[in-house]
């Protein structure tokens, strides 16, 4: 569970590009990499580290730092294509260059992938490409059995040390996430029957849409969207069974983040 519930509103990221989609799931992993960082028992620390080594898996298979350096600088672009517009408050823009510029520069201090330093560590390796693993047994991974055999103080002082390892990235990620969601087109729309379909602006660029949905509908969305069109249905599911389409009429929070 995230922090994307709002009093009584559930909202819903959903990434329009394959970069935002990378960027995001980085961005998930980093939040659930916390949420059990301070539990005293050893099961704490075991999901903890199950969480650790899924987000190394995917800093492995993809160089988020250079993602994040390609939207840096298309934002960049875009920023400096509105100076000197009428309709722009001038201080406004230039704090904002100046906040991008800063990142810039901090992340072109990082010449290998996020993650690097931590690749090779021999545990960290093991739950990475060991699906059984991921089962905590005291026969398939001995060396993790072990580590959760020691005190609270120790694990959690790796822990610490190897998510540190990370915050460049976490911080970075944050920045990004909150430059797009303070940049929203909100408007709220009614899904009739459940569902919606729209063409978006092809002159307007927005790489992440976000969707608030009503918590005492019990509805989740499933979205198939583009940078050019979305589709978006609302589904009910009951004890586990298959989910069927919402066949009513719901008024939603519908928002196209980013620059």
């Amino acid at each position: 569970m995230t922090d994307n519930t709002t009093q009584d509103i559930i909202f819903y990221d959903h990434p329009l590009t394959e970069r935002i989609r990378i960027i995001l799931r980085a961005h998930y992993l980093l939040h659930q990499s916390k949420q059990c960082l301070h539990r005293e028992d050893s099961w704490g620390s075991f999901y903890t580290l199950q969480t650790l080594a899924e987000l190394l898996l995917l800093l492995e298979r993809h160089d988020v730092r250079l993602e994040l350096q390609k939207e840096y600088d298309r934002i960049n672009t875009q920023l400096y294509r509105l100076k000197g517009r009428e309709e722009v408050n001038e201080s406004a823009l230039t704090y904002m260059l100046d906040q991008l510029s800063h990142q810039l520069n901090q992340l072109s201090k990082h010449k290998d992938k996020f993650g690097y330093s931590l690749q090779h560590h021999y545990l960290l390796q093991g739950l990475k490409h060991k699906q059984q693993a991921r089962i905590c047994n005291s026969f398939e991974l001995p060396i993790l059995h072990q580590w959760l055999y020691q005190s609270y103080s120790q694990r959690e002082y790796d822990l610490q040390q190897w998510l540190g390892e990370l915050e460049p990235l976490d911080q970075n990620i944050n920045f990004l996430m909150q430059l797009f969601r303070d940049c929203c087109h909100t408007e709220i729309i009614s899904l009739k029957q459940g569902h919606h379909q729209r063409t978006l602006e092809p002159q307007r660029y927005y790489p992440l849409i976000r969707l608030g949905i009503p918590a005492h509908h019990i509805a989740f969305p499933e979205i198939s969207a583009n940078r050019h069109c979305i589709n978006i249905r609302l589904l009910v599911s009951s004890q586990g069974e298959k989910p069927l389409a919402l066949k009513q009429t719901v008024d939603v929070f519908f928002m196209q983040c980013g620059l």
